[in-house]
């Protein structure tokens, strides 16, 4: 219907392959998608991590000698790296040059093909972002594509997607998105609505998490991990991350841990640091988390110390 809409009748689908190949869900969805007659061309995304410059160039230089260059919007169904790629073919097939000419934070870019995005994981919130991360193989730097044209025009938090998706996918996509609600909440540039969105993510979040990994198919649990992930980009987008982030940046380019679980490894690290330093700030998530069986009359040492045993535990 919103395609209908926006009269879009050339639409090009990114689909990530791994995700395609094991949900009949989405076979389905593409079964009955094929059927509008307004499907010009699927690209499968096979890429375990982060979406190379090289690979990018490649797919745009193989569209433009077959035509195929020419869409009114683009699909992407997938995790964070499936929907980044889209963006980046998005931002590329308006704006001339190799894509390295774009990394980083380009500006005066001629306007991206719109993106529908469908999250396949609960973690990395490429469906609300902007950011679009792509590595150089060469160089082994992570600066990504990043413009505001990236915003997808719509997103579709589907919770029968996800059922399919691996269990370490799962795990760590969401704790990339389980430290990034506290992350931007304990920061400098945190605001009274970042708070807000950080809250409500941590709460969904780490309350859900060890739930979902053991009834992988519920869609209710399903849907509050998606909506948690999705909160704290918003927190992200409204205050600013730690220390962690670069320290992920690293983990990710040199020894291909996904970014994810390397933000929460460091993340905790730098927690459990922090709390023994005598910062006890990490108390005021005490009261978001259920079952604390008899842990109510305790200090705030003593609930910023349990709020990060359960962190280290998850």
């Amino acid at each position: 219907n919103f395609l209908k809409e926006k009269n879009y009748k050339k639409v090009g689908l990114i689909l990530d392959r791994n995700l395609y190949e094991k949900s009949s869900y989405v076979k389905k969805f593409l079964k009955q998608f094929k059927n509008k007659k307004i499907l010009k061309k699927i690209l499968y995304f096979d890429g375990i991590n982060e979406p190379s410059y090289q690979c990018l160039d490649l797919v745009i230089k193989e569209l433009k000698q077959k035509g195929n260059d020419k869409f009114d919007c683009l699909i992407a169904v997938g995790g964070g790296s499936t929907i980044d790629f889209a963006k980046g073919i998005a931002t590329l097939l308006k704006n001339s040059g190799s894509s390295l000419k774009y990394r980083g934070f380009p500006k005066n870019l001629n306007s991206s093909i719109p993106i529908v995005a469908i999250p396949s994981t609960t973690g990395t919130g490429a469906e609300l972002a902007y950011n679009a991360v792509f590595t150089d193989l060469k160089s082994k730097m992570k600066l990504g594509i990043n413009t505001k044209n990236n915003y997808p025009i719509l997103s579709i938090l589907d919770p029968k997607v996800i059922i399919n998706t691996p269990k370490d996918v799962i795990l760590n996509s969401s704790l990339g998105a389980l430290v990034r609600s506290i992350d931007t909440m304990f920061n400098k540039k945190s605001t009274k609505i970042s708070i807000i969105f950080s809250e409500n993510s941590f709460k969904l979040l780490f309350n859900n998490l060890p739930k979902v990994l053991k009834q992988r198919d519920n869609l209710n649990l399903l849907s509050n991990m998606q909506w948690g992930a999705l909160l704290s980009v918003a927190a992200l987008l409204n205050s600013s991350s730690g220390p962690a982030g670069a320290i992920s940046y690293y983990l990710s380019t040199s020894h291909n841990i996904p970014q994810g679980l390397g933000y929460a490894i460091a993340a905790v690290f730098i927690f459990q640091r922090n709390h023994e330093k005598g910062y006890y700030e990490y108390s005021k998530l005490f009261d978001l988390i259920d079952n604390k069986s008899n842990k109510r009359n305790i200090s705030i040492k003593q609930k910023s110390a349990f709020v990060i045993e359960r962190l280290i535990k998850i």
